[in-house]
């Protein structure tokens, strides 16, 4: 296993239960159903016109 992927290295937490992270404020009762319906509901915004994230490369 690759020391990386290794769990033990972790010490346990509020977040952590030895084995796995988690969200302890989240409710995980959410389901296939509740992503569909989140999915399919929600509208996108608009897509900015143009991004200055890789402006100065082309300068």
């Amino acid at each position: 296993m690759n020391s990386l992927t290794q769990a033990s290295e972790y010490p346990k937490s509020d977040h952590y239960d030895g084995k796995k992270f988690f969200n302890p404020e989240k409710n995980n009762t959410n389901n296939l159903y509740d992503f569909l319906k989140w999915k399919l509901s929600s509208k996108p915004g608009p897509w900015p016109k143009h991004s200055l994230l890789f402006a100065n490369w082309f300068l």
